[in-house]
């Protein structure tokens, strides 16, 4: 499939399940979890991949 642009009124008809999750403004940060868990990323993240040619849809 494609990528194209939707309005918000279409976007039920090809992501029912998904269409609400994409008007919210939905902020996140790993702060929290790295304070609580411990927890640090060992590995480059997704826009490293990208840029490296490593990510595949």
């Amino acid at each position: 499939m494609d990528a194209r642009s939707v309005t918000a009124d279409d976007a039920p008809q090809y992501r029912e399940h998904l269409a609400g999750l994409a008007g919210l403004d939905n902020p996140v940060s790993i702060d929290i979890t790295r304070r609580v868990l411990g927890w640090e990323p060992t590995h480059p993240g997704w826009i490293e991949d990208v840029r490296t040619g490593h990510f595949v849809p």
